[in-house]
């Protein structure tokens, strides 16, 4: 049984699918804190003028490093939906499956939201069943577990408690996870291994990688964007075993 875990992202890039489609179970960790300039609250597209540009959510920062990332508040000072809206529709309308793949997120920027927390799970859900992955996802909050556990010993337990006998780590974790105490609780410690995969991307003749997963899916579709995220899932297997 496979696990792996990662905070909730604002329509995340597709290392982060790769990781969630690698897995048997990922956990969505929503009881930690929140890291205020990260994907958690931005992510990267492409502009008009070949450029990477960032779209971020603003929130109410008051305390906010007291809280659990379930917590944090949505400003409501700024309309970031309606700023989201125009910038995606400029950036992207040319781009060919734009109108196919509107339709399918455009309801995250009319819906009421109040909480940073739920608007990051409505990107994921959606772009997950546009990927087609079935990954059981769980809630971190939604565990029994020892409030005060952190870092890999948090890690650790919620392996325990979901019967997972192999965890699926980021490289970007190397720096700070310890492989001895996953040893010593018979935990497989496997570290991702992705390569974004290249594709056609509209008004730009030299390939970005990296960006949100939107951007393989204005410029691909849904069913191409499948094909290739799922061959290199393919790829991505064989370089863990």
């Amino acid at each position: 049984m496979v696990l792996a875990a990662h905070q909730p992202h604002y329509f995340p890039w597709l290392g982060y699918f790769d990781k969630m489609a690698n897995s048997d179970i990922f956990i969505v960790l929503d009881e930690v804190q929140l890291e205020i300039s990260s994907p958690m609250v931005r992510n990267l597209f492409l502009g008009t003028n070949k450029d990477k540009k960032y779209l971020s959510l603003s929130i109410n920062r008051k305390n906010y490093l007291q809280m659990k990332t379930n917590q944090i508040k949505l400003s409501e000072i700024e309309n970031w939906q309606r700023r989201h809206r125009e910038c995606l529709y400029n950036w992207y309308k040319k781009a060919k499956f734009f109108p196919e793949v509107w339709k399918e997120i455009q309801f995250i920027f009319y819906k009421e939201y109040r909480y940073l927390y739920d608007v990051d799970m409505d990107t994921i859900i959606t772009l997950k069943k546009l990927l087609n992955i079935h990954t059981k996802l769980i809630m971190q909050s939604e565990l029994n577990y020892n409030k005060a556990t952190k870092n890999n010993d948090l890690i650790i337990e919620l392996c325990r408690l979901c019967a997972a006998d192999t965890y699926l780590s980021g490289k970007g974790a190397m720096k700070y996870i310890l492989p001895e105490k996953f040893k010593e609780h018979d935990i497989k410690l496997v570290f991702q291994q992705f390569e974004c995969p290249i594709y056609e991307q509209v008004n730009h003749e030299q390939f970005t990688a990296n960006l949100s997963t939107l951007d393989l899916l204005f410029n691909c579709g849904i069913e191409e964007s499948r094909k290739i995220f799922w061959r290199n899932i393919t790829k991505s297997k064989e370089a863990l075993k």
